[in-house]
């Protein structure tokens, strides 16, 4: 299921209350929607894992309005990871798998490229009206749910609850 993030006019959209609040404090802040849009898919990392993280992947679509106003067509961020170097059908043969796991450290087949177009995303809004703040800002929610911890929802309790048999034997 894809969740999207929506940043424009002062108003934020997650599928978590904590990252939409997170996403509407950055724009209160001065900072722009590509911020926001950064501060909200970081704090859904944390409070909405089951889902989304830095370990997937990530798209922007970028439309500055004086960019509009020229006729300018947006900008496309594709996040989308890269197929690992050792990810070959052999590689899973190897291994005595016959496909791609589900869960564990040889599951994915990308790299996630996520925090790239995070990267990405924030130089493009860099020269963009507003905005400025530092990573660090941008982070700032995240980094306190992922200290401090968070409600559980039930959603995130009942993927973890029906998952359980394949996580347990997984290290970490």
């Amino acid at each position: 299921m894809a969740h999207t993030t929506y940043a424009l006019n002062g108003m934020v959209s997650a599928p978590h209350h904590a990252a939409s609040a997170a996403g509407a404090d950055i724009l209160r802040r001065g900072g722009n929607a590509v911020e926001a849009a950064v501060a909200t898919a970081a704090v859904l990392g944390v409070v909405y894992p089951h889902m989304t993280g830095l370990g997937g992947d990530a798209f922007f679509l970028i439309s500055p309005k004086a960019g509009r106003e020229r006729g300018e067509p947006p900008v496309f961020v594709d996040g989308a990871g890269r197929s690992g170097r050792a990810v070959t059908r052999e590689f899973y043969l190897e291994r005595g798998l016959g496909a791609v796991p589900k869960r564990g450290a040889v599951a994915a087949a990308t790299v996630p490229g996520a925090v790239s177009a995070w990267e990405r995303s924030l130089e493009i809004a860099s020269g963009l009206p507003g905005g400025g703040l530092p990573l660090p800002a941008l982070l700032e929610e995240a980094t306190a749910y992922a200290e401090n911890g968070y409600a559980v929802t039930l959603s995130k309790h009942a993927m973890a609850t029906a998952a359980l048999h394949e996580l347990a034997d997984l290290p970490g």
